[in-house]
């Protein structure tokens, strides 16, 4: 086994186990939900991709997100621990930061 796929199936594990602890969903249901996180997040650093999430608030999210360097503007760190809860992304609609729970992912939007 590749040391890339060994990092990619502990990335994988390790965001199903924080998602089973916080949801108490079933183990299958979380480790489809930590792959496709992991989907969203490396399409994200390629292109701008369109993907829903549930907010806080109980309401649906589409959202049109990328990590792109060439559309992202420059940023410096904050300082901040980084949440491994939590994904970060550039909203292209917004022009701004944006985040969700890697829990709440609903998935990619397919027209």
């Amino acid at each position: 086994m590749s040391n890339q796929f060994k990092n990619q199936m502990r990335e994988v594990m390790s965001t199903a186990h924080r998602i089973f602890a916080l949801t108490g969903e079933s183990w299958s249901v979380c480790v489809k939900r930590a792959w496709a996180n992991r989907h969203v997040k490396v399409a994200m650093k390629v292109m701008v991709v369109r993907f829903s999430y549930l907010k806080t608030t109980g309401e649906v999210r589409e959202a049109q997100g990328t990590l792109l360097d060439s559309i992202v503007p420059p940023t410096k760190g904050t300082g901040r621990k980084k949440n491994e809860d939590v994904q970060c992304y550039f909203d292209v609609e917004a022009q701004g930061w944006r985040s969700f729970r890697k829990s709440n992912l609903i998935g990619i939007c397919h027209e």
